[in-house]
């Protein structure tokens, strides 16, 4: 195939092949390095879906040859594609959808419950005097209703804790994911109270990978 290109005096070496390779199909951008000895040491492509990486490579050094009768070692040649951005609506991300809170006099037990798309997953932890805290408990009800949406044992909680920082108290927690032997850090303001904070520190810890695991 010929790629007929316009040659001004004023153009480069770097605008003409930039431009023939531009005009290869497939091609979306094309920038070109040479050396101080004039030699072609980077060439790097934008380059859509309609056409395998390989073939595309072997095109654009074909190109060069019949155009330039040059031999461009196929290793300097980079083919990329841009990363398509997902829409936000497609993205996982559980949604808080109530608590209750049942107090007795030797135990506490509270249930999560979450949502997506309509659809609720609970999680519920008990709380024992002396065993751990409350935040703690809601921190495992909301561990407990991701494995429920997940439909696995796939994360556990590590710890939660408080910190002050700028005068403004925070939890901050930390879930271990068994899919993935990944330890997640996730943290959140208290706002309202320590409850809602163990809760959105949990789902600020987890929440993206939850996206992955569940796609």
């Amino acid at each position: 195939m010929e790629y007929p290109l316009s040659r001004p005096e004023h153009t480069s070496r770097e605008e003409l092949w930039r431009e023939l390779i531009s005009r290869i199909e497939g091609v979306r951008s094309a920038r070109v390095l040479f050396d101080e000895d004039g030699i072609a040491k980077e060439i790097t492509v934008i380059a859509d879906d309609n056409k395998n990486p390989k073939q595309l490579t072997r095109d654009i050094q074909s190109a060069l040859n019949t155009t330039f009768e040059v031999d461009v070692d196929q290793r300097i040649i980079n083919v990329s594609r841009p990363k398509e951005e997902r829409p936000l609506s497609s993205v996982i991300r559980l949604q808080y959808d109530g608590m209750q809170l049942e107090i007795g006099p030797r135990r506490t037990h509270v249930t999560v419950h979450l949502s997506h798309k309509g659809m609720i997953y609970s999680g519920s932890a008990a709380l024992t005097p002396g065993l751990f805290g409350r935040g703690r408990m809601v921190a495992q009800a909301t561990v407990e209703a991701m494995n429920e949406f997940v439909g696995k044992k796939a994360f556990e909680l590590v710890d939660i804790v408080q910190e002050t920082i700028g005068g403004r108290q925070l939890l901050v927690a930390m879930v271990y994911c068994t899919l993935r032997s990944q330890l997640l850090l996730g943290s959140a303001l208290v706002e309202i109270d320590n409850d809602s904070a163990a809760l959105k520190a949990v789902l600020n810890a987890s929440n993206r990978l939850i996206d992955v695991i569940k796609r």
